[in-house]
């Protein structure tokens, strides 16, 4: 039998890891809530909406991927630039069936390694069309961060990404 601290321990770190799943699934602990009429984040930011829903989002992304591509508003080429990426979730958009390229322009405290993925993929090339992806909790508008290297920014797509019955 384990000594009394290492039980204690163990029970601790399966409380820890149970709870962390709970959160990053059901979002009960940190849920705020989001007001419905502005789309921002009521309350404290809870950093575990960024490892949830990125399936949700690639289900919402591909018929917007197949209706732009096919009526030639974007080109079959065009990369996705999301604001925030860590972790393999934002690669969910990018493996097959749509093997988009993932690029970033962000800061490297918001892109980590893919600072570097970018500059190794060849980095941006005049005339390049991009999807770009921003979370409604901490929203950043393309506009003031992308409108020098891009000739035109449509307007926005919503693809709603629930958790526990609320997005």
């Amino acid at each position: 039998m384990l000594p009394q601290p290492v039980r204690y321990a163990l029970l601790f770190t399966a409380i820890v890891i149970t709870a962390a799943l709970v959160q990053i699934n059901q979002g009960w602990f940190l849920n705020k809530g989001i007001d419905k009429t502005t789309g921002k984040r009521i309350g404290i930011k809870d950093i575990t909406l960024d490892l949830y829903g990125w399936e949700q989002l690639r289900e919402g992304f591909t018929p917007i991927y197949q209706k732009d591509t096919a009526s030639g508003q974007m080109r079959k080429d065009a990369i996705v630039l999301p604001t925030l990426v860590s972790g393999r979730k934002p690669r969910l958009l990018c493996s097959p069936p749509l093997g988009i390229k993932l690029l970033t322009l962000a800061e490297l405290e918001r892109t980590h390694k893919y600072a570097w993925i970018t500059q190794y993929r060849g980095g941006f090339e005049e005339g390049m069309d991009a999807w770009y992806f921003s979370s409604s909790y901490d929203f950043s508008d393309p506009n003031g961060h992308y409108k020098d290297y891009f000739a035109r920014i449509g307007q926005p797509d919503t693809i709603p990404v629930y958790r526990n019955g609320d997005w």
